[in-house]
């Protein structure tokens, strides 16, 4: 019933909330996070997939009844992307009230890893865009610095100075 995608802020080291689903109307997307949940933490220690039917007992994580949380049936996947968890899927609160399987958890890790697919491209793809805005800056730079640079300049009896931005 409730799932969210949160990218990792390789700047920062805060949390973004991309992607949101089954939580409280003021629950809003794109929204930095102060500080990781515990089930983030675990994720990040321990590396990869795992899977609770009651977060409490299981991990001392308490259940957060303040957010509305009915159960601590809880599941999270790292994105990792060459190595480095660059996102984490979280996923809780099945419709049915029934815990997780294993088998649920297989299908998280390889939706993971198909989200880390599509991160990797978006992140190759605005270094691409990157890269061309500063080729086109510096094109202009050179443009410029064509302009107001002379040509050649005034001599004086022994020598010539000449200057060129090509």
């Amino acid at each position: 019933e409730r799932a969210s995608l949160l990218l990792i802020d390789d700047e920062r080291g805060d949390l973004l909330l991309r992607g949101a689903v089954g939580f409280r109307e003021d629950t809003t997307e794109n929204i930095r996070l102060g500080e990781r949940g515990a089930v983030t933490r675990h994720v990040l220690r321990i590396g990869q997939p795992m899977l609770s039917q009651d977060l409490e007992s299981e991990l001392d994580i308490p259940r957060r009844a303040d957010l509305g949380y009915r159960t601590g049936a809880f599941m999270a996947a790292p994105v990792k992307i060459e190595g480095v968890t660059r996102a984490i899927i979280n996923v809780s609160e099945r419709r049915s009230g029934a815990g997780f399987t294993e088998r649920d958890l297989s299908l998280l890790a390889l939706l993971a890893n198909q989200v880390a697919v599509v991160l990797e491209n978006f992140f190759l793809s605005q270094a691409v865009v990157e890269r061309e805005r500063l080729e086109k800056e510096l094109q202009i730079a050179q443009r410029i610095q064509a302009k107001v640079l002379p040509t050649e300049f005034l001599v004086n009896g022994r020598a010539r100075i000449a200057a060129s931005s090509a």
